[in-house]
């Protein structure tokens, strides 16, 4: 079954998008601050290994970023070079989140000092500007959990904030900018999980059912200010299994793919659902079964092309 025992079961995804940490307590738009140059450096290799579940993004044949044991790096030459591209006094182990749009303008969730922050660059890290979200240990119990980020355009974007209360209850907070990032507004998210647009209006992200982990997909049409279950049939024949979202990729406005896990007892298949109408509608494929090493393989190698 889908249930809690697999929650440690992650299938790893090539791009990162790590999660945020919200809370109970207050906090409402923040603001830009500081303009700081990054870190320059030209190295051979990003670095031997990446950062827990860290970044690499390609975003044309020859320009890419890698979040790694050097701090952000940044290619123009296929991988030849990699220039060191971090903000100044972040190190990695700061960083709880990215987000690469473009060769130019990329996104970074981090600690520093007592402050959840944003920096931003249009210039593929020449310069970081960086906006205060949350004050750390007061809203967010954990001073070094993830933060979630995702952009469609430039100016777009969202950070998903989670964290357990004294009694342990978890809540989540949704963070979203029509600036680029140079102001936030902070909202609401049914759990802190990741998130993913496909517009400035359409977003999903999924949640927990009672024994079921990710068994809820949960959709936005208005940018992340409310959020309602999408309901979607089972695959035919699959009606009895329990059943864990992923997060949806598109391909152009209307063309669209939305990964499920599909656990029995004893079994494990991958379905594939579509889109032509950007999302409204999804319809499943015929389910690949096998054993869950190969089928979770096909799940990642699916991933990394897709992304």
């Amino acid at each position: 079954m889908l249930v809690a025992a697999t929650r440690g079961k992650r299938l790893a995804a090539c791009s990162l998008t790590l999660l945020v940490l919200s809370a109970c307590g207050p906090s409402a738009q923040s603001s830009s601050s500081s303009v700081a140059t990054g870190q320059r450096r030209t190295i051979t290799t990003p670095a031997a290994g990446f950062v827990g579940t860290s970044t690499l993004k390609l975003v044309s044949a020859t320009q890419g970023w890698v979040v790694s044991e050097a701090g952000v790096v940044w290619t123009g030459d296929a991988g030849q070079r990699w220039i060191r591209r971090s903000p100044p006094a972040v190190s990695v182990s700061d960083i709880r989140g990215s987000f690469f749009l473009d060769a130019t303008h990329a996104w970074l969730s981090a600690s520093v000092g007592a402050d959840l922050v944003v920096f931003r660059t249009t210039d593929a890290g020449v310069v970081w500007r960086i906006a205060k979200l949350a004050l750390l240990g007061t809203e967010y119990t954990e001073h070094g959990a993830p933060a979630y980020v995702d952009f469609v355009d430039p100016t777009h974007g969202w950070v998903v904030a989670f964290h357990t209360c004294a009694g342990g209850c978890q809540t989540a907070d949704l963070y979203r900018t029509v600036d680029g990032g140079a102001t936030w507004e902070k909202s609401s998210i049914p759990e802190g999980n990741p998130l993913r647009f496909s517009s400035p209006s359409s977003g999903w992200t999924y949640a927990s059912t009672l024994g079921a982990d990710h068994g809820r997909l949960v959709v936005s049409s208005d940018g992340g200010h409310s959020w309602h279950d999408q309901s979607i049939a089972m695959p035919g024949g699959y009606e009895s299994w329990q059943r864990g979202w992923r997060l949806p990729t598109f391909t152009s406005a209307e063309e669209g793919i939305l990964p499920a896990e599909l656990l029995s007892r004893d079994a494990f298949a991958l379905a594939i659902y579509v889109t032509h109408d950007g999302g409204k509608t999804w319809q499943a494929g015929t389910p690949i079964s096998g054993s869950q090493p190969y089928a979770r393989s096909l799940h990642n190698d699916l991933d990394c092309r897709v992304r």
